[in-house]
């Protein structure tokens, strides 16, 4: 999966075939304040599990408000 672009939650919901929601992403997203250290702690193992020699695996945990949806929930 890889996108080369920002990618938003409905965007990773599109590149991961519909097999996780925009939802279930937005939710995981707002369950707590993730620190780089959290986030790795949560994706070791995975990214363990797929590493191989002749790849790379960047994973940039920036994340933007969308100001839009934080001023509907208002």
């Amino acid at each position: 999966m890889s996108s080369y672009s920002y990618t938003t939650a409905t965007g990773f919901s599109i590149l991961s075939e519909s097999k996780i929601s925009h939802d279930k992403v937005t939710r995981f997203l707002s369950s707590e304040e993730f620190t780089s250290a959290r986030l790795w702690a949560l994706l070791k193992r995975t990214v363990r599990e797929i590493q191989r020699e002749d790849r790379v695996i960047i994973i940039d945990d920036t994340i933007s408000v969308d100001f839009v949806s934080e001023t509907s929930m208002k």
